[in-house]
């Protein structure tokens, strides 16, 4: 069976693809897993503007997610790094840090 993946990221249509898969998820025209592995992977590699979206998305599924360990073991992952992201983000900003840099290369 081929896979078909739909470039989610970098359409300017996302709403729309989405609404897209997720139709298909429900009518049965996507395998279980093949959709559950698009949602996770779609997680892992959105950008922080599309992070929301993802969240909720993901949320709906959660307990289909978690059934599969591989699934539950990505979804951690993701969420953890992200989590990371953002909280440096918060505690580093960026001037701070190009203000350190700069103050190494001084010494």
């Amino acid at each position: 069976m081929r896979k078909y993946y739909l470039p989610i990221q970098s359409c300017p249509l996302t709403h729309t693809r989405v609404r897209l898969a997720t139709t298909f998820h429900t009518e049965h025209l996507l395998e279980r897993e093949h959709y559950m592995d698009w949602l996770v992977s779609s997680l892992e590699n959105s950008p922080q503007e599309k992070l929301p979206m993802w969240l909720l998305i993901t949320q709906v599924y959660w307990k289909d997610l978690l059934r599969y360990r591989k699934f539950g073991r990505r979804l951690t992952t993701a969420l953890l790094n992200h989590m990371t992201e953002v909280c440096f983000e918060v505690l580093y900003p960026k001037n701070y840090i190009l203000t350190v840099l700069e103050g190494y290369q001084s010494c």
